[in-house]
């Protein structure tokens, strides 16, 4: 409760007034990139749309996973509490699209058009072409050496996909080539001290992605791959040793980054040499 006048009256908007939301994770619209939602950690699935002047919360619970589909903002795909949702109608309505798939915290989805959309539980990763109604297996039928942290895609019919596992598992990442639809370990190059907090794909190019080392790895920050993770180029430059969040690149110029960490926002324009 609050009050604004001196405790003549007390008011309750714990949702909207105090700034205390932590998202675990979080995704906008394509089509409209106004269209924003996230999945908070003990405040629910959390949606902003255009023209309005607050989150509104959508399901209540502990939310995890959130996805927007990149070709409508009609369609939203989160999860609650372990148990995953679809929405055709921009988060009012949601139905429940669990069937055959156990608990997970991870929802994800392409730029294949229609958009799949992609889940976890454990080591398996289940794949789905139709907005959640059914899965099927994408993760090799015993699931992946340890269970799965992240996923990503990259762009085009034919994408690869990347599966970093938890911390403390001998192997650190795993990658679908699109190529040959084929898992393979793809992590030599990589920190064997450290595990992969995700990878991210090239805006553009199917075969570039860029690899986040999880914690503290002095010099050993972010990794570039050309070729589908068969190997990596440490790009860190001169990053200081501090967490790492997110990595974006500037899709018109491929020597141009822009790095989320603890200590603030990071760029470069000459592919990783230098960091300011």
């Amino acid at each position: 409760f609050y009050t604004d006048d001196f405790g003549a009256s007390w008011k309750y908007n714990i949702y909207n007034f105090l700034p205390i939301t932590q998202f675990y994770h979080f995704d906008n619209g394509t089509t409209d990139h106004s269209v924003m939602v996230g999945g908070s950690q003990d405040n629910c699935i959390n949606i902003i749309h255009p023209g309005q002047a607050y989150w509104s919360v959508e399901i209540g619970g502990d939310g995890y996973g959130v996805a927007v589909d990149p070709n409508t903002t009609n369609n939203v795909y989160a999860i609650m509490n372990q148990q995953r949702f679809a929405s055709a109608d921009g988060g009012v309505n949601w139905t429940g699209i669990n069937s055959t798939v156990g608990d997970g915290l991870i929802i994800r989805t392409d730029h294949n058009n229609p958009a799949h959309i992609y889940t976890t539980t454990y080591q398996y990763i289940y794949e789905s072409s139709n907005q959640g109604s059914s899965w099927s297996l994408l993760s090799p039928s015993a699931g992946l050496p340890g269970n799965v942290f992240d996923i990503s895609f990259s762009r085009g019919a034919l994408p690869t996909v990347y599966a970093p596992l938890y911390p403390g598992n001998s192997t650190r990442l795993w990658v679908r080539d699109g190529l040959t639809n084929t898992w393979y370990q793809r992590d030599a190059g990589l920190p064997t001290n450290s595990p992969v907090r995700k990878v991210v794909p090239d805006l553009l190019q199917a075969n570039i992605a860029y690899a986040l080392i999880e914690g503290f790895n002095s010099g050993n920050k972010v990794f570039k791959t050309t070729d589908r993770g068969q190997s990596w180029t440490n790009i860190s430059g001169n990053l200081p040793d501090v967490p790492l969040t997110d990595l974006i690149p500037y899709p018109y110029n491929p020597d141009q980054l822009y790095l989320a960490t603890e200590e603030g926002g990071f760029k470069t324009t000459d592919g990783g040499t230098t960091w300011t």
